[in-house]
């Protein structure tokens, strides 16, 4: 995975960099079924809905704060590959979940999740091509995930109807953990140069 001359990484490892986002962007299928499952099979009443929306934003808040300081120091790469992570984690907790107890946990990582996104998702994509291309990046990097954004519910919805929301969870994790996994083995991050 070499450098290409002017020390910007080469068209391979954006195209990785766009996928794993694309996985990523995936893996938020479950998100709206969190809520559901937890009314539905769980018992949760309008109270705890409330409670889960505070955890998701507190986290999220605290999540901006720290991944802040962490892109700063390592990049947004690392950020990105966490909050990656974060969302796999919610949608596993969320999977293994037979409380709502360990539906906060859900909330809490799906909150971390998004706030790296926020700090990280489209910084990175200043880093990634020289400045007189970087608004046809940038235009890449947001609409790339337009197909996942579009698909990914509508998939979601028809899993969790034939399948149920395990299969839902299920998939999402798999999607999450693969971006994480693709960020951090396949995808140099942009600050380094050879």
């Amino acid at each position: 995975m070499g450098w290409i001359v002017g020390g910007q990484p080469p068209l391979e490892a954006v195209d990785r960099f766009l996928l794993a986002r694309g996985l990523d962007v995936g893996s938020g299928m479950a998100t709206a079924f969190y809520t559901v499952y937890a009314l539905r099979d769980l018992g949760a009443n309008e109270a705890s809905v409330g409670l889960f929306t505070l955890m998701m934003m507190s986290s999220q808040t605290v999540g901006m704060l720290g991944f802040g300081w962490l892109a700063d120091r390592r990049g947004h790469l690392v950020v990105l590959a966490l909050g990656a992570a974060c969302a796999g984690g919610a949608a596993t907790v969320a999977l293994a979940a037979v409380s709502l107890g360990a539906l906060y946990v859900t909330f809490a990582l799906l909150g971390l999740g998004m706030g790296a996104t926020h700090v990280s998702g489209m910084a990175i994509a200043l880093e990634f091509r020289p400045e007189d291309e970087r608004p046809t990046y940038i235009a890449i990097n947001n609409s790339s995930r337009a197909p996942f954004l579009l698909v990914a519910p509508l998939i979601g919805g028809l899993l969790a109807d034939r399948a149920g929301y395990a299969a839902v969870f299920a998939v999402a994790a798999a999607l999450a953990f693969a971006a994480a996994l693709t960020l951090t083995f396949a995808v140099v991050d942009p600050r380094r140069r050879a």
